[in-house]
């Protein structure tokens, strides 16, 4: 953008540049105005008793059974 905005400096195109800085910040604001819209989203914190972390119950091993193929 450097490059493209010292060429410009060279011409008298002053319209061109107001026109990137105007679009440049029509993209920061819709940017900011995503990033309030998500944060203002309630994401509980807690986790869910329900699931839990607990692993379930899974039965002891017994020996193994011999069967052949």
């Amino acid at each position: 953008m450097t490059a493209a905005f010292s060429d410009l400096a060279a011409s008298p195109s002053l319209g061109v540049m107001h026109r990137y800085q105007t679009r440049l910040h029509l993209f920061y604001q819709r940017a900011l105005h995503n990033l309030l819209l998500l944060r203002e989203v309630a994401v509980p914190n807690e986790p869910n008793p329900i699931s839990g972390h607990s692993s379930p119950q899974l039965p002891a091993p017994g020996p193994p059974s011999a069967q052949s193929p």
